[in-house]
């Protein structure tokens, strides 16, 4: 009985689409990349996005603003943080996901630029590429492109 009712409860999680915030050993291994080669890959492609979470040890990590979400992810199996903006209005955007600098690692950062339609909301999702920061804390912000082509910023996350 105890073990169709966890089984059950795992399936109900999984559909929900919660994620469990400790990484399995077995996340880890499968993962593509490890410490500073995960910089610029995308957690989707290298198996980093098992287990992510949305940090919120201190700071904001998700900022909503007039035109959409952005929301930072840790994704404990490599270490490494991301950003994913969902537009709630069509144009041009650029998500940018940024590491303070750590040792001998200057500061790094990653731009994703997309133009959405009316079409693709409320699918869409912009992501960005990830950086490695188990020590260092990270800062994702997006910008809208207005019609003279001028870049406004609408949001940033704290460091976390």
């Amino acid at each position: 009985m105890k073990r169709s009712l966890a089984r059950t409860a795992a399936i109900l999680v999984a559909a929900a689409g919660l994620t469990s915030i400790a990484p399995s050993s077995a996340a880890a291994a499968s993962a593509l990349c490890s410490g500073y080669s995960c910089d610029g890959t995308y957690a989707s492609r290298t198996g980093c996005y098992a287990g992510s979470y949305t940090p919120t040890k201190s700071g904001t990590a998700v900022v909503r603003t007039s035109r959409g979400t952005l929301r930072m992810f840790y994704g404990p199996a490599c270490k490494t943080n991301w950003a994913r903006f969902t537009p709630s209005r069509p144009g041009g955007y650029r998500v940018t996901i940024v590491r303070e600098p750590v040792d001998d690692y200057e500061e790094t950062g990653y731009v994703e630029e997309r133009t959405v339609s009316e079409e693709a909301i409320p699918a869409l999702r912009i992501r960005t590429p990830q950086v490695y920061a188990p020590v260092a804390e990270a800062l994702a912000c997006v910008e809208h492109q207005t019609v003279k082509g001028n870049w406004v910023r609408l949001g940033c996350t704290d460091w976390i």
